[in-house]
C-alpha cells in the first residue's frame, strides 16, 4: 500500500483518531514509530517517514512507542490496497492461524500454492507472511503485558511461542526491550485481574454502538447470549477443550470496546481476540466506506444521519448458519425462539459461576447430528434443509472457515438443498465477515430501493449495488435502517 505523505502528515499534525491504525509515523532521530494519535511532542517533518502497518515499520528497524502503544491501534488498512488474497490471509494470520498451522497449511485454506502466496505478499506488502505473523505474536505479548497481569510464561503461551527462551529471544530482537523490562514498568498501574480479565479493542470514530445492540438485540440466543442497554455478552466454545464467556461495552473515551473475558485454554486467545474484533466489525474503515456509499444519491442521506455503522457480525459460522436457516420465511423473534430451544435441548450446560443469562452453550454438530430437530416446531422442509446442512458439514462438503473467496462459498453452499442465495449470502456478509457479500433478494432491501408500489428486480438491485463494491454489505445494513427510518 502507497502511503500519501502530505494526507499522512496533515493526519499526524491533527492527531484525528480517524486515522488511528491507517498509517504509522516513524522517526529517524530516535528509532522510534507511534500511532498517528500518539500526545508525544511532535517531530520535525524532516525526521519522519510513515508506514502503513506495524510490521513494515519493525522490519525497517524502528521501534514501538511505549507512550502510544501501537499495537493497540485499530487494525491495519494496508489490506484495502492489496490483493483479495492479501486480504484474506492476513485475516487469517491475524486469528493466529500460523501459530499452530504452517505456511502451506494457510495457502491451501486460500486454495493457491505457497509460491503464488509467498509472491502475493511479497508483491502487495514487501513483507512475508511469517514475518508478519512473527511480529504479530510480538505485539500482542506487549499488548498482554501493559493490559493484564497474567505472568510471562502465560503472556508466551497466549501469543503463540513455543517456550519462555524463544518468546525472550523474540521479543528482545524485535524490540530491544525484555517481557520482563515492560512488566516491571507497569507495574503498579492498574493491570487487570486474572480471571475474568479485561482487555481494550479500538475502533476508528464514529462507531455507532447503540445501532449496532439495536440490531442484535432481538437477534439473541435465549440462554447463550444477551444484548443490554450499552453491552453484550455470550457463552462461547472454540472447540471440545476450550470455553468461556466474555462482555463487551463501549467507551468512546478512548474510542475502544472493552472486552471482560473468562476462558480456561489461553493459547487460545489471540484467535478470541480477533473473532470479537470481526464480530463487531472494528476494523472496519468508516471513511473508506463512507466515502464510497455517501457517493450515491440513494444511499447519502442515511449513510450521513448514523455514519458508522458496522456489519453486525456472528461468534460462530456454524452458530449463525443454522439460526440463519431457522429464520427462513419467519420472524426474527420466532428464529429466536427456535434457536433457544435448540441450545437448551441439545446444547451442553454453562457452569453455574457464568453470569446470568449465559445458561447454555450452543451446540455444535457432532452434538447436533442425531438430534430429533422435530420436537422444536418447525417445518418439515426446514427440518430437511437442517438435517442436510450439519451432515454437509461433518461430511466436510461445505466449508464455513474465514478467508474463502465470496463466489466460490456462495455457489458451494446453494447446492444443498433448501439453500438459496440470500442464505448464502447473508451467512457470507455476517458469519464470514465478507465485505461485498450482499443479499440481494433480501425482501427489506427490496422495499428499500422499491419505487412506489413497484419493487424492482434482483438484477436492477446488482446493477445498483455495483457502484457500491467492495463495500455492498455496508449498503445492505444502510438500506435496512433507511427502511426503518421510514417506517417511523
Amino acid at each position: 500500500m502507497k502511503l500519501d505523505n502530505d494526507v499522512c502528515e496533515r493526519a499526524r499534525l491533527s492527531r484525528d483518531p480517524r486515522f488511528d491504525g491507517k498509517f504509522f509515523t516513524a522517526v529517524k532521530t530516535t528509532g522510534i514509530f507511534c500511532r498517528s494519535t500518539c500526545p508525544a511532542p511532535l517531530a520535525k517533518k524532516e525526521n519522519v517517514v510513515y508506514f502503513p502497518t506495524v510490521s513494515e515499520a519493525i522490519e525497517a528497524g524502528f521501534r514501538p512507542c511505549l507512550r502510544c502503544r501501537p499495537e493497540g491501534a485499530p487494525g491495519s488498512s494496508a489490506w484495502q490496497g492489496s490483493s483479495d488474497l492479501v486480504q484474506r490471509a492476513l485475516g487469517l494470520i491475524r486469528q493466529g492461524v500460523l501459530n499452530e498451522s504452517s505456511v502451506e497449511d494457510l495457502a491451501k485454506k486460500l486454495g493457491i500454492s505457497v509460491r503464488h502466496m509467498r509472491r502475493l505478499f511479497h508483491d502487495n506488502l514487501g513483507i512475508s507472511p511469517v514475518r508478519i505473523a512473527r511480529y504479530q505474536k510480538v505485539m500482542f505479548a506487549k499488548k498482554l503485558l501493559f493490559e493484564t497481569d497474567l505472568n510471562i510464561t502465560q503472556i508466551a503461551m497466549a501469543s503463540g511461542f513455543g517456550s519462555i527462551r524463544q518468546f525472550n529471544h523474540t521479543f528482545l530482537s524485535i524490540l530491544g526491550l525484555s517481557p520482563g523490562r515492560i512488566r516491571k514498568e507497569m507495574k503498579g498501574k492498574g493491570i487487570t485481574s486474572l480471571d475474568p480479565f479485561q482487555l481494550d479493542l479500538s475502533y476508528r470514530p464514529p462507531f455507532d454502538w447503540e445501532e449496532m445492540l439495536a440490531f442484535l438485540r432481538p437477534r439473541v440466543i435465549p440462554g447463550v447470549e444477551y444484548a443490554g442497554s450499552d453491552r453484550y455478552g455470550r457463552s462461547f466454545r472454540l472447540d471440545e477443550d476450550c470455553q468461556g464467556w466474555f462482555e463487551v461495552s463501549d467507551n468512546p473515551d478512548t474510542n475502544s470496546l472493552k472486552l471482560t473475558l473468562s476462558l480456561n485454554r489461553l493459547d487460545k486467545l489471540m484467535t478470541i481476540l480477533q473473532r470479537v474484533r470481526d464480530m463487531f466489525d472494528l476494523d472496519m474503515d468508516p471513511m473508506a466506506v463512507g466515502e464510497v456509499l455517501g457517493q450515491d444519491e440513494f444511499l447519502r442521506e442515511v449513510v450521513e444521519d448514523y455514519p458508522g455503522m458496522r456489519v453486525p457480525g456472528a461468534w460462530d459460522p456454524f452458530e449463525f448458519a443454522f439460526r440463519a436457516i431457522l429464520g427462513q420465511q419467519i420472524s426474527v423473534k420466532g428464529a429466536s425462539t427456535l434457536a433457544g430451544r435448540i441450545a437448551s435441548q441439545y446444547g451442553r450446560k454453562c457452569s453455574e459461576d457464568f453470569p446470568e443469562g449465559m445458561t447454555y452453550f450452543f451446540p455444535n454438530s457432532l452434538e447436533l447430528e442425531n438430534a430429533d430437530l422435530s420436537k422444536i416446531g418447525i417445518t418439515r422442509k426446514r427440518l430437511d434443509t437442517l438435517t442436510g446442512f450439519v451432515k454437509a458439514v461433518l461430511n466436510k462438503d461445505i466449508s464455513l472457515e474465514y478467508g474463502q473467496d465470496l463466489e466460490g462459498f456462495v455457489k458451494s453452499f446453494t447446492r444443498l438443498s433448501g439453500i438459496g442465495r440470500w442464505t448464502a449470502h447473508y451467512l457470507a456478509m455476517r458469519g464470514l465477515r465478507m465485505p461485498d457479500a450482499f443479499p440481494d433478494s433480501d425482501l427489506g432491501i427490496k422495499k428499500a430501493l422499491a419505487v412506489g408500489e413497484r419493487f424492482p428486480t434482483s438484477r436492477e438491485i446488482l446493477k445498483k449495488a455495483e457502484r457500491w463494491s467492495p463495500w455492498r454489505a455496508y449498503g445492505a445494513v444502510y438500506l435496512w435502517k433507511k427502511l426503518q427510518e421510514e417506517k417511523g
